[in-house]
């Protein structure tokens, strides 16, 4: 028996504007397929891996200056992506990132 109180999912609430395949599309355009959604997802992901981060998180960096290139590098691209918002958003998240780093640089000297 179901639930009285469930809520039904409708497909125009599934289908909108930001759903993958339907960004910049006008009224009138060829609806998005699984292939062309797909290609459009593979391309992103060749685009980050081929931007200008050097390393993968996974690996170790061979040195501080590396890091500050893939962080600085990171950022543009995060902020090209998100704008305005993200960029506030990775402001306070590398502030606690970097309270966290004291905190780990202080416990290491005790």
């Amino acid at each position: 028996m179901r639930n009285k109180m469930a809520k039904k999912i409708k497909l125009k609430d599934l289908l909108n504007e930001n759903s993958p395949g339907f960004e910049g599309r006008k009224f009138g355009d060829a609806l998005p397929t699984l292939d062309s959604v797909k290609a459009s997802y593979d391309s992103k992901n060749d685009t980050l891996q081929e931007g200008r981060i050097k390393s993968n998180i996974t690996k170790t960096w061979d040195d501080k200056n590396t890091i500050l290139d893939d962080c600085r590098n990171f950022i543009l691209e995060a902020v090209d992506a998100g704008g305005e918002d993200m960029a506030r958003d990775l402001a306070d998240t590398f502030k606690i990132l970097s309270n966290y780093a004291m905190g780990e640089y202080k416990k290491s000297k005790r």
